[in-house]
């Protein structure tokens, strides 16, 4: 499926994995709408790599033949009833990470559901959203059904470092284009609490984090508040684990938006325990934002 339609400049491909999945179709309408916005080409890749790995027998291919013909109907109707028509539809024989990565550059939106459809669910409810984040050359949205499906609210975690500036002009420009307010997070990492004497040597150690870190944020944040001075901005320092935090937030988010490259406690995000979290715990789309 093809089509010639002229699109805007300046934007990249918007790249959407499509399996099937409830949480692919919700990929498949937040795809379209942001190519939409942005005047994007859009691609729509449905990867049979995973199907073709588990050819056995000849029931492992009849299977396969018969699921490939159903998925690519089931994508044809998704796509045909998407608030843009996509530029293409493709088959890619590779398993899903490979697939959306492969075809993407520094300029593309990969966008992806958190959870896959049958032999894939597992996959990609943690291994290749987890995959797609930390290796695609792009900004990645990992789309799931919000908890507060009315909240249009915009979540940014940011510290002072020039890595979060990716972060930060997304969730402004989203914002604005959505009429959406936006909450700038800062997380001050807390640790577990010592022997009763050092509860006042930790307060006294948080208070001076917090007067250090709010100048710094609001800085961070003037040019972009510059930029977009019609957005509703509200700015918040709060103690805590960073994927704890940025998940409970999400609870009351129509978006999450995170940097792929921080310093201090978002420097790790996409690295381990944290990155993990906000992609399988947020109760929202998330944005990865490069």
């Amino acid at each position: 499926m093809s089509s010639t339609e002229t699109t805007g400049p300046g934007h990249g491909t918007v790249i959407v994995g499509y399996d099937g999945s409830p949480d692919a179709k919700r990929a498949l309408a937040w795809g379209a709408r942001y190519a939409e916005d942005m005047k994007s080409p859009l691609r729509v890749v449905v990867a049979t790599g995973d199907m073709r790995m588990r050819q056995v027998t000849e029931l492992d291919q009849e299977w396969e033949r018969n699921r490939l013909a159903e998925l690519t109907a089931d994508a044809r109707t998704a796509v045909a009833a998407a608030p843009l028509p996509p530029e293409s539809l493709e088959l890619v024989d590779a398993g899903p990470a490979p697939a959306l990565i492969v075809g993407a550059d520094p300029t593309s939106t990969i966008v992806l559901g958190s959870r896959g459809h049958g032999r894939v669910s597992s996959a990609l409810a943690g291994s290749v959203s987890q995959h797609v984040a930390m290796h695609a050359p792009c900004t990645v949205v990992v789309v799931r059904e919000p908890s507060s499906p009315e909240e249009r609210r915009v979540v940014v975690g940011v510290d002072a470092s020039e890595g979060c500036a990716p972060a930060m002009r997304f969730a402004f420009e989203h914002a604005e284009r959505t009429g959406a307010p936006l909450t700038a997070l800062h997380v001050l990492q807390t640790w577990a609490p010592g022997p009763p004497y050092a509860s006042r040597y930790v307060s006294d150690r948080f208070a001076r984090q917090l007067s250090e870190a709010e100048p710094l944020i609001d800085e961070a944040l003037a040019a972009d508040a510059r930029a977009h001075p019609s957005v509703d901005l509200d700015r918040q320092v709060v103690a805590g684990s960073v994927g704890r935090v940025l998940s409970d937030a999400s609870e009351q988010a129509g978006l999450l938006v995170v940097g792929a490259r921080g310093r201090g406690a978002f420097a790790a995000m996409l690295l381990g325990s944290v990155g993990q979290a906000v992609l399988h715990h947020a109760r929202c789309p998330v944005v990865i934002a490069r």
